[in-house]
């Protein structure tokens, strides 16, 4: 299709349309089809009627001050944010140091001569240690209470404990034989 016989179409298109809008606008709304009917719609007024400007003053002195204060004083333009508006955080009270945890953990101990020697383990090196010994520079083996040990972290002066011995070896399993013939 050539440019021309393109403009021409167009044109023609172009015509129709605004011939038909014509069309539309000069037709009454009664004059539609006869088979379609439209219930009518009653809508509200979009706002309440305004008062005239001298009973707007009459209105406006026999209101009390302190109601037209509160009214005026109203922001027409509200600061607007995108997030939503989050309470202020409370400033978080410092937790007091801590001891960091425990090192070690109980491999054995051995008595000798009325002495116990304990061995403990932290990650992959072992240490044997009496009671009042320094362990790992911060920590000090301060006592032996039944099945406890007791440390103290040096800096803090706090203690730990750590449970010595194995449950299973405290409380062994028992063992039944297998029935005979299985």
């Amino acid at each position: 299709m050539s440019p021309t016989w393109r403009r021409i179409l167009l044109l023609a298109a172009l015509t129709g349309v605004v011939v038909w809008s014509l069309r539309l606008a000069q037709t009454p709304p009664d004059a539609g089809d006869a088979g379609d009917t439209v219930a009518a719609v009653h809508r509200r007024p979009a706002r309440p009627p305004v008062a005239p400007p001298h009973q707007a003053l009459v209105l406006a002195a026999s209101t009390p001050v302190s109601r037209l204060g509160r009214t005026m004083q109203r922001n027409l333009f509200p600061r607007q944010a995108w997030l939503a508006n989050r309470a202020p955080k409370a400033p978080v009270a410092a937790k007091a140091p801590e001891a960091p945890p425990l090192p070690f953990t109980y491999v054995g101990r051995w008595k000798s001569a009325g002495q116990t020697t304990y061995y403990l383990a932290a990650g992959h090196q072992v240490y044997s240690a009496q009671i009042g010994q320094v362990l790992a520079s911060d920590w000090l083996l301060s006592a032996s209470r039944g099945q406890t040990l007791d440390f103290v972290y040096g800096p803090l002066q706090q203690t730990r404990s750590l449970r010595m011995g194995d449950r299973l070896a405290e409380n062994p399993p028992s063992v039944q034989p297998a029935p005979a013939g299985q």
